[in-house]
């Protein structure tokens, strides 16, 4: 086994749009699937929760962003194994990628035991929001069941990344499709009660995602540590605690998890607590359009994974420019899908809709047909960020795209939008909904110009 610095790209002599389309698909469909499987299964959970009145499906969506905003920052850090397994897949470093994803799983069980904290606070959290205490209750219900969960699915999450990594994706499908599946099946009896299973109705929900993520969990550890990558990773004798892989870590994945965490907390606080000014309704409302932008964005989400893992090992073998051009290549297929895409849901937009409302609320109704249009031009600019942001996670630029983003997200993302409410009170909804297409367009062309700069190839992660 080599242990050269320079990756043996004698398959590729010269690029060519054929072989580059190959690759991308390649390593972009399983992910593709994969993430499109998650987005129904979310949609079918909400819809079981939407056929138990409107108050449980508006507490699923804020305790459920909730939840996620408080591991949001930690995914960022332990999926960072997708980058350095990438890279040391292009180095031939194997050793090495799998000692990265064990670090990635001690950082993932130590913080996701930390999270447990989080439960005493939950109540006095959601009451300070100013939400309805039946609505709270709900809340309370959901975030605290699901949190149990949370170091299997900071474990999961570095192990994923690590496969997609070294670019075995459908082992991550395999897996993720099977949670799914237990998801929707344990769900459906526990949340309405069938097959002599208690109603549990939104704890059901929560139950069914401990179960699922239970055995995502073991199919991704059985194959690290019982196949053939075992031989070749050496994923069983490179588990030794590196403080100096840690570090690193750190160092790329707090800034990458750090951007989740940002862009979650903006469209939480935009949903959840300025939106919510409006009435329980519009946070219903919000819950609505959120299934739809996570169903078109999902696949978009699954290509810059793929990007990460493509520009990672391009860079590892120290081949940037074919980096680029497959990184060129993963925006303009993202850029079609999202198109017709969008075409597709606004022609639909009143039937789908409608599926979510199941109480046939004419507000709800109304208000989100109407601001269905805002939601389609965020996810088509969100579209183009994921993958500039992927090509540039690859190659271990993470801190520039932070410190942007950031600074779009208080200034307009929440000080605009709150600003939109009170100044202009008149404008009703459709104002936030305008700072915030105005904060995504402003973010994706931010990071599409830090990519086209070319300064991310300058950065060197592996020593």
């Amino acid at each position: 086994m080599s242990n050269s610095n320079s990756y043996d790209l004698s398959t590729l002599p010269s690029y060519s749009i054929k072989v580059g389309i190959k690759e991308i698909l390649k390593l972009s469909i399983p992910t593709i699937i994969n993430m499109s499987s998650l987005t129904i299964n979310q949609f079918i959970d909400a819809w079981m929760i939407s056929l138990t009145g409107p108050t449980q499906l508006a507490a699923q969506y804020g305790a459920g962003v909730t939840s996620f905003c408080t591991v949001c920052i930690f995914f960022g850090i332990v999926a960072s194994t997708n980058i350095f397994a990438s890279q040391c897949l292009g180095a031939r470093r194997y050793r090495e990628a799998s000692s990265y994803c064990w670090q990635g799983i001690w950082l993932a069980i130590f913080i996701g035991l930390g999270l447990f904290c989080t439960i005493f606070c939950s109540r006095y959290f959601f009451t300070s929001l100013g939400h309805e205490p039946k609505l709270v209750e709900q809340e309370v219900i959901y975030y605290n069941t699901i949190t149990y969960v949370a170091p299997l699915v900071l474990t999961a999450k570095a192990l994923g990344g690590f496969f997609i990594g070294i670019h075995r994706p459908h082992i991550v499908l395999i897996a993720g499709i099977i949670s799914d599946v237990v998801k929707i099946g344990v769900g459906y009896c526990l949340i309405f009660g069938n097959f002599g299973f208690p109603r549990m109705e939104l704890r059901g929900a929560g139950i069914s995602t401990i179960i699922a993520v239970s055995v995502e969990l073991m199919i991704l550890g059985y194959i690290f540590l019982f196949s053939k990558i075992t031989e070749r990773f050496n994923t069983r004798s490179s588990l030794k605690f590196s403080f100096f892989k840690i570090k690193k870590l750190l160092q790329i994945g707090f800034p990458n998890g750090l951007m989740l965490f940002n862009d979650t907390v903006v469209w939480m606080i935009f949903f959840v607590v300025i939106i919510a000014t409006l009435g329980t309704e519009y946070i219903a409302s919000g819950s609505i359009l959120n299934r739809y932008w996570q169903l078109i964005l999902m696949p978009a989400i699954g290509v810059g994974q793929a990007t990460v893992a493509i520009v990672g090992k391009y860079c590892g073998a120290r081949r940037t420019d074919l980096a680029t051009k497959q990184a060129f290549m993963c925006i303009a297929i993202t850029l079609i899908y999202t198109t017709v895409g969008s075409l597709l849901l606004w022609y639909h937009r009143e039937g789908l809709v409608s599926f979510f409302n199941s109480s046939h609320d004419p507000t709800i109704q109304t208000i989100s047909s109407q601001m269905f249009i805002y939601m389609l031009i965020c996810q088509a600019f969100e579209g183009l960020c994921i993958i500039c942001l992927g090509a540039l996670r690859g190659a271990g630029d993470t801190l520039w795209p932070c410190i942007a983003q950031f600074s779009l997200a208080v200034t307009i993302g929440i000080g605009a939008s709150w600003g939109m409410i009170k100044v202009f009170p008149e404008l009703g909804v459709t104002g936030p909904w305008i700072t915030g297409c105005i904060y995504e367009c402003g973010y994706g062309l931010l990071v599409s110009l830090r990519f086209i700069s070319g300064k991310w190839k300058k950065i060197s992660l592996l020593e």
